[in-house]
């Protein structure tokens, strides 16, 4: 079964999260990126990120899912 999901790119880099102080917080890998099911949360993110100077970039991502 496949799914489709949704990723932030910003650079070289994944968006992970956001800190305790609003920082920007990235991972090196796709591993450690958020991964957004839900493509409204993905777009506030987003909005979020380009208030903050950031060029974001929306990534599709299929994943192989067993059962």
């Amino acid at each position: 079964m496949r799914a489709q999901a949704k990723v932030i790119k910003i650079g070289h880099r994944y968006f992970c999260r956001f800190g305790k102080s609003g920082q920007v917080l990235t991972a090196w890998s796709l591993a450690g990126s958020q991964i957004f099911c839900d493509s409204r949360v993905a777009e506030s993110v987003m909005d979020a990120l380009k208030a903050k100077g950031k060029k974001p970039q929306l990534l599709t991502v299929i994943l192989e899912v067993q059962s």
